[in-house]
């Protein structure tokens, strides 16, 4: 029976229904991750903000491990870096949305200017063109043709 309590309904326990989620990630997927969150909480960031020091985490939870432009999934710390979209030398900021997270490929295709060192780091990588561009463009570099 349902009963009320200030208009607000007062459920009986026999109405709670629990189903288990499907379609979830393995174990080793969800331990791995969580590996990588610890490993990023314990990561020394010598002479960064609190706040920088504390995105990443949160980055890495909503990107759900993944590089940003690519998709990929991050295997270890080595290989995540944080990138602020609006570089601190053009007055960007250590805020949780001038930053994102990128394989170290992508950071470099994002900063580099020589057109060789592109061509051989897109041959190891197939990062989304559009996402990249943008990135590029925020900090100033000229986009990358799309082939």
């Amino acid at each position: 029976m349902l009963r009320y309590l200030a208009d607000e309904p007062i459920y009986p326990i026999g109405y709670v229904k629990f189903k288990i989620p499907k379609n979830k990630s393995s174990k080793a997927q969800v331990k791995q991750a969580d590996e990588l969150k610890a490993k990023l909480i314990r990561q020394l960031l010598c002479g960064r903000s609190i706040e920088y020091a504390d995105n990443p985490i949160s980055l890495y939870s909503v990107q759900k491990g993944k590089c940003a432009v690519t998709g990929e999934s991050f295997t270890s710390t080595a290989e995540i870096h944080c990138h602020h979209k609006i570089p601190k030398s053009q007055g960007g900021t250590d805020e949780y949305l001038n930053l994102i997270l990128v394989t170290i490929t992508i950071h470099k295709l994002i900063h580099t200017i020589e057109a060789e060192t592109i061509k051989n780091y897109l041959k190891t990588c197939k990062p989304d063109m559009k996402k990249l561009n943008v990135l590029r463009k925020l900090v100033g570099n000229t986009i990358l043709s799309v082939d």
